[in-house]
C-alpha cells in the first residue's frame, strides 16, 4: 500500500484533504501539523509522497524539504502554499520538490498525481 503525508498547520485543510484523499483509494495518509511533526513522521514511515505546506508554525518548508531529501534524495514532495511568487516556486524547485501547488488546492490536480 503506497503512503502519502500531508503537512499543513491549517486543521481544517490538513483534515479535509487526508479525508478526500483517502476516499477511494487504497493509500495510506498520514499528517504533521508542524516541521518538527513531519520530519519525524517521515523518518519513521518514509512515505512515498509528501504534500507539504511551506508556512509552518515551528521550522520553515523549505527546511523541512531539506531535511526529508538528506533522509531521501529521491523523496518526492509537492509544495502546497499561498505564495506563488516565481522566486518561491524557483527555490522549491531548486531543493528538489516536484512540484508546486497554489492554496487554494484544487483536490482534483492531487488526486491525478496518485
Amino acid at each position: 500500500m503506497k503512503t502519502l503525508m500531508i503537512v499543513d498547520d491549517e486543521d481544517d485543510l490538513r483534515k479535509s484533504l487526508c479525508a478526500m484523499i483517502q476516499l477511494g483509494k487504497q493509500i495510506k495518509v498520514l499528517s504533521a501539523a508542524n516541521g518538527k511533526q513531519a520530519i519525524d513522521t517521515y523518518r519513521e514511515h518514509k512515505p512515498d509522497c509528501v504534500f507539504l505546506d511551506l508556512g509552518l508554525p515551528d521550522i520553515h518548508g523549505f527546511d523541512v524539504l531539506r531535511s526529508i531529501k538528506e533522509m531521501n534524495p529521491l523523496a518526492k514532495v509537492y509544495i502546497l502554499s499561498g505564495y506563488s511568487e516565481r522566486e518561491t516556486k524557483t527555490k522549491a524547485q531548486e531543493l528538489g520538490a516536484q512540484g508546486f501547488f497554489t492554496k487554494p488546492v484544487n483536490i482534483f490536480e492531487l488526486l491525478k498525481l496518485l
